[in-house]
């Protein structure tokens, strides 16, 4: 698999029907599935992994470098994180999203991609994980990143927190909306977008 085919996945992104879109692109590269969903399973399954793509989408769109150290300061819900963050990064390089760098000689230690950072981030959290029966020992391997039966029991299907928010778009106008308390920047860009894609006149 080559950096052009992942970035093939990336066409969801401006999909408003991306079941439709994903059921076509995967029956027409079914190895873009897999890679789809290892990288939303180790979003929902992992704080620090889920903390690191989080700061993907806030990128600018040709950002494709991030340094260790950038990503620790915006870790700061586990400690001791840098060594999750680097093993999560060298996953995502197996995982063919990019190349890990350790730093030597005075430089950093990154993650660089020919892919878009942001874009990665805004897949990773833009959508809802695809149902996957499979079980592969490959899927971002790492102990620290794959939860015990007993977390999966106690966490599955957890009911979200709804936050009530008003905005007045006019003086006579005001708009309610539902949203979930734990809403990622991921998934504020995705609503951003749904609304700027809404026809005006």
């Amino acid at each position: 698999m080559h950096d052009n085919d992942l970035s093939n996945l990336f066409s969801l992104l401006e999909e408003r029907d991306f079941t439709e879109a994903y059921d076509e692109l995967t029956q027409r590269k079914p190895w873009l599935k897999s890679a789809y969903n290892k990288l939303t399973r180790v979003y929902k399954r992992n704080a620090v992994a889920k903390s690191v793509l989080d700061r993907f989408a806030t990128l600018s769109e040709n950002v494709h470098s991030m340094n260790v150290d950038d990503l620790e300061s915006h870790v700061n819900s586990v400690e001791k994180a840098r060594p999750q963050i680097i093993e999560f990064l060298k996953s995502l390089a197996a995982g063919k999203w990019g190349t890990f760098v350790t730093g030597r000689k005075g430089h950093v230690s990154r993650f660089e991609s020919k892919l878009s950072l942001k874009k990665i981030g805004q897949l990773a959290g833009g959508y809802p994980e695809e149902e996957d029966t499979e079980q592969s020992t490959e899927d971002f391997p790492s102990t620290n990143l794959v939860p015990r039966a007993d977390e999966v029991a106690t966490s599955a299907s957890p009911v979200p927190q709804i936050l009530k928010h008003r905005f007045l778009l006019r003086p006579d106008y005001a708009i309610n909306i539902d949203l979930p308390a734990n809403m990622t920047s991921a998934e504020a860009n995705r609503f951003a977008e749904f609304v700027k894609s809404l026809p005006f006149n």
